[in-house]
């Protein structure tokens, strides 16, 4: 099994020549290719989010296994650029050694997580969730890590399957971070709204800071404090690794509750990255004064 993004991008077409033969990708080829993977990848998670909410909709389950089909696509595309590089370094040693080597080229080959843990449990002799969710808690036992685990979870459940050659498993890692959209007529998102007003006033007034609202489309631990009426799951887990095994996600309990977020964010640059900055006067000093005049107007 190969990663998408690390071997889609080893080969590129030579000027005048056919595709994939020649020498390595150039950095703004990768880049490009990676961006076109990306856009695929965000396309298929914004719609299924959008099916959270809108299961009957047609368009956006058109939309999604539009872009579904795509991803598989770009897999299949990845594994024929493998093979190409493959015959090319054949054809090199033949040349060199006067023979060819002993060599085994597979077809390229795209799963999704659903269909190989449906072959899987044709062959499987008994419950094959108990029998995961005790390889699950094995897993976790060794390394509490959930993305390893899937991972593994993901290899074995190929090894138990009639299968055996060579693929791309498209699957989703948890966690899953629902989306959120609050009722504007809500009375606390109500109350909320104008505490924010509140807060903008106060923080041009007292700091100089120009504050505005916006919709914000991250995902952060606000996601589970207000999920949708009538959200069906079935579709969206199916190809969600570790569902019921060591990852639950308490959808019924959370429909019990809905409460407004609000999300006062950092200001600096490289967020969540290696090189990641923050501006020291507004993070350490304006931004818990905006947080504690926002609890005094919600508290009023």
């Amino acid at each position: 099994m190969e990663t998408l993004d690390n071997r889609r991008i080893e080969t590129r077409q030579e000027p005048g020549g056919p595709a994939g033969k020649g020498c390595p990708m150039t950095c703004e080829e990768k880049k490009a290719l990676l961006r076109e993977i990306r856009v695929c990848t965000f396309a298929l998670i914004e719609a299924n989010l959008f099916l959270d909410t809108h299961p009957d909709d047609m368009k956006a389950l058109a939309f999604y296994r539009e872009h579904m089909e795509k991803l598989r696509k770009l897999a299949e595309d990845a594994f024929r650029a493998v093979n190409e590089t493959i015959d090319e370094k054949i054809a090199g040693f033949t040349d060199f050694a006067g023979q060819p080597p002993a060599a085994y080229r597979a077809e390229p080959q795209v799963k999704t997580f659903r269909e190989i843990y449906e072959a899987a449990a044709k062959n499987y002799d008994g419950d094959l969730n108990a029998y995961l969710k005790s390889y699950a808690q094995e897993l976790m036992a060794v390394n509490p890590e959930m993305q390893d685990a899937c991972v593994k979870i993901v290899k074995r459940l190929y090894e138990m399957q009639d299968n055996k050659n060579p693929m791309i498993i498209v699957s989703i890692i948890p966690p899953y971070y629902p989306d959120v959209n609050i009722d504007p007529e809500d009375a606390d998102t109500k109350k909320m709204l104008k505490s924010i007003d509140e807060v903008i006033a106060y923080a041009a007034e007292k700091h100089g800071e120009k504050m505005a609202t916006s919709e914000y489309y991250g995902i952060s631990d606000l996601c589970y404090t207000w999920l949708a009426d009538g959200v069906n799951f079935d579709g969206l887990f199916e190809n969600l690794v570790g569902v019921n095994l060591f990852y639950n996600f308490p959808g019924e309990e959370m429909k019990k509750f809905k409460v407004p977020a609000l999300v006062l964010g950092a200001y600096g640059k490289d967020l969540h990255k290696y090189t990641e900055r923050l501006h020291k006067h507004y993070n350490f000093d304006v931004l818990p004064d905006l947080y504690l005049k926002y609890i005094d107007s919600i508290l009023k």
